[in-house]
């Protein structure tokens, strides 16, 4: 199970080839809160998705809450062989405790996230039950992208550069740190407009302030005009995505774009497939605070400098080296 957090769920899907290399013949369901089912249910090899609503889970208070586990323990039935909770709190756990499971495993202990590590072969390794084994070709899943509807009709022509200035926002935090200056992306937008490129302002509505500033660069604003399948389709309809450590970067590659993506405070190394289509650009190099996120919180930081010193020319190259060399695939770079 992975309730919330667009990102978090995406590596999760690792989870999902490991279980059926271990158990080609399991039925796999996916516990996903309403938030993210949608993308969840392009999940290839996820035979059923039992929907909650982490609104009222998490934020609506303890009767709600209460009201939400018991809803849950009802939709799953006693059915279960084996529990995976990927989610480090242990409350977390209670949403499966009834499920009939004789075999837990959650992401907490000894399945703790290590340092340095990427996340997707740790949640690997819960499907294995072996927090020590070996999982070099740990992968996303395939999302089934046929049932994607059709992208927004986007006017002009020229390379589609897909923009998310906001994100790295979810129903549990909000993480400004990992936001790149937006004064930098009007610039960057402005940048690429002049050279022909179609740039889209993309991101849910709660990122409309950040859009909006894009907008008035030449770029189309999509931001909040767009749900989440619309959002898929749209970044699988990019020729290049530039966000930063949120859940479109996740889903873009998952989508398997090229990526432009902009770090921070968290470590590409814990974040990043090994082999996908990205370039990262960052000044956490240059701090000795950064990267500063634990797996729980950030340093208190008033000026994320591991962000905001990285230049605009350097986006802007980035974003027209892909589009450059389309037929070629990247690996991951790390421009220092």
């Amino acid at each position: 199970m992975k309730i919330a957090a667009l990102g978090d769920a995406i590596m999760a899907s690792t989870l999902i080839p490991a279980i059926r290399r271990q158990w080609p013949t399991a039925t796999i369901g996916w516990l996903a809160g309403q938030s993210i089912a949608p993308i969840v249910q392009l999940f290839d090899g996820v035979d059923e998705v039992i929907v909650l609503d982490d609104q009222a889970l998490l934020r609506k208070g303890r009767l709600k809450a209460l009201s939400t586990i018991a809803g849950t323990w009802r939709a799953l039935g006693r059915r279960w062989d084996r529990a995976i909770v990927a989610h480090t709190d242990r409350r977390y756990a209670l949403l499966s405790a009834a499920c009939g499971a004789h075999t837990s495993v959650r992401y907490a202990d000894e399945f703790a996230p290590r340092k340095g590590r990427w996340h997707g072969s740790e949640y690997a390794r819960l499907a294995l039950g072996n927090p020590s084994a070996e999982v070099a070709d740990a992968h996303y899943t395939a999302l089934k992208t046929d049932r994607l509807p059709a992208p927004p009709i986007l006017p002009g022509d020229g390379p589609v550069v897909v923009m998310v200035p906001g994100g790295a926002r979810n129903v549990l935090r909000d993480d400004h740190l990992r936001r790149w200056p937006v004064d930098a992306w009007v610039a960057a937008a402005a940048e690429l407009v002049t050279r022909g490129y179609r740039v889209v302002a993309a991101g849910a509505p709660s990122d409309h302030e950040e859009c909006a500033r894009v907008e008035l660069a030449g770029a189309l604003n999509l931001c909040g005009r767009t749900n989440l399948l619309q959002l898929a389709a749209l970044l699988h309809r990019a020729d290049v995505v530039v966000t930063h450590d949120s859940g479109p970067l996740h889903l873009s590659l998952a989508l398997e774009r090229p990526v432009v993506a902009l770090f921070g405070p968290t470590s590409p190394l814990q974040f990043l497939p090994p082999h996908s289509r990205t370039t990262v650009l960052t000044r956490a190099h240059e701090l000795p605070c950064a990267p500063c996120y634990d797996g729980r919180n950030f340093a208190d930081c008033a000026l994320n400098l591991c962000l905001t010193r990285v230049p605009v020319s350097e986006v802007v190259q980035a974003v027209t080296q892909f589009i450059e060399h389309t037929d070629h695939v990247h690996s991951a770079k790390v421009l220092l």
